[in-house]
């Protein structure tokens, strides 16, 4: 294990790279925290979403989904800062395929679903780019899921992490590897 993966696995609070970590987020009986979901995960500008936020943005897009009888097996997040602006990448895993349309349409609803006020007046000022989703092949958070069990987690209590920092170079390049599509949000256009 390299030091940035234990990093990931071990820690909570601050990191070096300027993020939080959600950490396990789990009190001593193994229950997650009310309080972890409370964490700040997404930051480039002056915008502040929590994961709870993520997971109400991802629910947001359930009816649009459900019209193709497909529903998000699971997700995680990045925040892209290779050029500017920096933007906001959602990972997704979903249950079969669905249309072009659709899944721009997930994506536009999903960028218009984060209420925090930095991030729609960033967004509307071009401080933040396009919100991007992209889609990845069926198993691949089982493959994510394999990495951290291969470092010691136990399988039936990983949780996904709903945030992958720039340290945490392997989950990101699993994720990267198998992306099949991706969308750039135009709902701030």
């Amino acid at each position: 294990m390299d030091s940035a993966e234990s990093h990931e696995l071990k820690k909570t609070g601050p990191r070096p790279d300027g993020w939080l970590s959600l950490g396990r987020g789990l009190d001593a009986l193994g229950r997650v925290s009310p309080y972890a979901l409370q964490i700040l995960l997404l930051n480039i500008n002056i915008d502040k979403n929590t994961e709870k936020d993520l997971q109400i943005v991802a629910e947001e897009t359930s009816p649009l989904l459900a019209e193709e009888k497909l529903e998000i097996i699971d997700y995680t997040s990045h925040i892209d800062l290779s050029k500017e602006p920096g933007h906001y990448v959602i990972f997704w895993e979903i249950s079969g395929e669905a249309s072009e349309e659709v899944l721009g349409g997930c994506c536009n609803c999903m960028d218009k679903s984060f209420v925090d006020a930095g991030y729609t007046n960033s967004r509307k000022v071009n401080c933040i780019g396009a919100l991007e989703l992209r889609l990845v092949r069926r198993g691949t958070f089982q493959k994510i899921l394999d990495h951290y069990v291969a470092l010691g987690s136990v399988a039936n209590q990983f949780k996904t992490p709903r945030y992958i920092g720039l340290t945490n170079t392997r989950v990101l390049q699993i994720l990267n590897e198998n992306v099949v599509k991706n969308y750039l949000s135009t709902a701030f256009n």
